[in-house]
């Protein structure tokens, strides 16, 4: 088992799930993940260098296995490793329902919404406008907000 001090202010290269399984119950105090984003079209379309550069993009992402989202398994880890639910996930807008799905219908946690509306989105590509926001969900159970 790995003990906390043992990963305490260093960089553990692993999968996320095995580390979280071998921390303690009721260890952490706060979660603030980015975990893969699940993306659905990575098909960019058009004949131009740009149009090309991004089919580019995508192709690599997929290629790297990361358009696929991820499984919620670590949204159990996330339950078990907390006294109160206090954790933050970023995640994209096709993600939403499953995280709320999972935190408030099923662990009956209280949520917020953030939404980082970012100025400088991409202009249109093939008649639509690439994704200028990004959503992160707030997860608690009692208590108050944590910053």
């Amino acid at each position: 088992m790995i003990e906390i001090k043992d990963i305490e202010n260093k960089i553990v290269h692993d999968d996320c799930l095995n580390v979280l399984k071998q921390l303690p119950d009721k260890s952490v105090d706060l979660v603030l993940t980015d975990p893969p984003y699940l993306i659905k079209n990575t098909k960019a379309g058009g004949k131009s260098n740009f149009a090309k550069s991004i089919q580019q993009m995508h192709n690599e992402i997929k290629e790297a296995g990361i358009t696929e989202g991820v499984s919620l398994e670590f949204c159990k880890e996330i339950i078990r490793l907390q006294g109160k639910v206090n954790c933050y996930i970023w995640c994209n807008k096709a993600q939403i329902i499953d995280y709320l799905e999972f935190f408030v219908t099923k662990n009956n946690c209280s949520f917020d919404i953030l939404c980082w509306q970012k100025d400088n989105a991409m202009p249109t590509f093939n008649n639509k406008y690439l994704t200028d926001k990004e959503y992160c969900l707030y997860f608690r159970r009692g208590g108050v907000l944590s910053t």
